[in-house]
């Protein structure tokens, strides 16, 4: 057997797909046999639904092979890009278009069933039943919706004390969050916590991630301007006290107010260490 370099996702899919699989009945008839058989057609009905319905799809082709034998190689691909494939050789009984033919037709069919894991049944009464009870167990099993995580989910963000942390955390386990059925619950529960955290943050706690940081418009570009000015003339301690007490609810929303409450202390220790020499 090849294979691509991984074949997890392959795995995955084909193993879905073989548990939706019908039964592979035995619906042509040998007449030299007396028996009858599972044909191609009926190989490629029974698989192809479930293969697709899982991103997976089989290809077929043929080789040269030295005289009274042909190779027939199976490849199974999954739409990640992974893929098995094996190779059958077959010997062709008569050497002509028919016996050809006939060969490549008992190989497509005997590798493609091997490459699925697909045994035909007989069609008996006993066998339907066994089939219809194994269906309707499959159905009640997918009926059954899987657990959610939602609880150890919103126990995780109220344990997360910053936004940076809550951000790493949410990515982390985006995958797991949004394949539960609570998937809106958990995003509901996260916002809820990232809010919590801004207003903690706003009140001089870490700083935000990136994806919390709102683009700073002209306004608070405008008021950035205009508090450096007014603090940098300010002739004393009050009259620097004064402009804080005026404006600290913009300063408080400012996307600068780090930046401003450093010139903001900068110039107070200088009155400070002025007054000292004084």
């Amino acid at each position: 057997m090849n294979k691509s370099e991984t074949i997890g996702k392959l795995a995955e899919g084909l193993t879905k797909a073989q548990a939706d699989f019908g039964p592979l009945i035995k619906g042509a008839a040998n007449p030299f046999f007396k028996s009858k058989y599972a044909d191609l057609s009926g190989v490629m009905d029974v698989a192809r639904g479930p293969l697709a319905e899982n991103g997976l799809c089989f290809v077929q082709t043929t080789e040269e092979a030295e005289s009274g034998f042909l190779v027939v190689e199976t490849t199974l691909i999954h739409v990640s890009g992974e893929w098995i494939s094996g190779r059958l050789k077959m010997p062709t009984v008569k050497q002509d278009p028919q016996g050809f033919g006939s060969a490549m037709t008992y190989a497509r069919r005997y590798a493609l069933q091997a490459i699925l894991g697909l045994a035909a049944e007989d069609d008996d009464g006993e066998g339907a039943m066994t089939r219809d009870r194994g269906k309707k167990e499959r159905g009640a099993a997918q009926t059954t919706p899987p657990p959610s995580i939602f609880d150890a989910a919103a126990e995780a963000f109220s344990k997360i004390d910053s936004l940076t942390h809550l951000a790493n955390h949410f990515k982390k386990h985006f995958k797991e969050y949004e394949a539960d059925p609570r998937y809106a619950e958990i995003v509901t529960a996260k916002d809820r916590r990232k809010t919590e955290l801004a207003a903690f943050q706003g009140e001089g706690g870490s700083e935000d991630p990136d994806w919390v940081k709102p683009e700073p418009t002209s306004e608070d570009k405008s008021f950035l301007q205009e508090a450096v000015k007014s603090i940098a003339s300010a002739r004393s301690v009050a009259d620097l006290e004064k402009w804080a007490t005026a404006n600290s609810a913009a300063l408080g929303k400012s996307p600068y107010k780090d930046q401003i409450r450093a010139e903001y202390a900068s110039v107070k220790d200088r009155f400070k260490a002025a007054k000292e020499e004084t």
